[in-house]
């Protein structure tokens, strides 16, 4: 499984990437990317993304062909809420996202999961093992 990786803005990324650094020396951009996990045990992948401050409604997850989308999209009502209080310092801010993730063939499509709690959303993929379908089985000719 891999994450896909988009920007809206390229061109500006690939010139001036490496020279537009933050006070802290990572890069920024102007797409919001929520910190994600992905772990695989033997029988599932678990993402786990961290957007604390939403509500389980508040999401969209979709998927299409062999890609997994989960975004959220900003809210005019949240957006004048948040400019509507006199901030001192603002490092949390639910903006909307969009992330991709490309899914393996052998996934169980109709046992996609998602669960969100305490900040937390996650995605619970089930896969078949490769180990459990190989099945011998003898054949007679007819």
């Amino acid at each position: 499984m891999t994450i896909l990786k988009w920007s809206s803005r390229p061109e500006f990324e690939r010139f001036f990437g490496p020279y537009y650094e933050s006070e802290f020396g990572s890069k920024q951009t102007r797409t919001n990317r929520p910190a994600t996990n992905i772990k695989k045990t033997e029988d599932q992948y678990e993402i786990t993304m961290a957007v604390p401050g939403l509500h389980k409604s508040d999401f969209s997850i979709s998927l299409d062909k062999n890609i997994l989308t989960v975004s959220y999209e900003e809210t005019k009502e949240n957006n004048d809420q948040a400019h509507s209080v006199n901030y001192v310092r603002m490092e949390f801010r639910n903006e909307s996202f969009s992330r991709k993730f490309s899914i393996p063939e052998n996934t169980h499509i109709d046992n996609i999961s998602a669960r969100y709690e305490n900040g937390i959303l996650s995605l619970t993929i089930p896969v078949e093992n490769p180990e459990k379908s190989k099945i011998t089985k003898s054949i007679e000719v007819n």
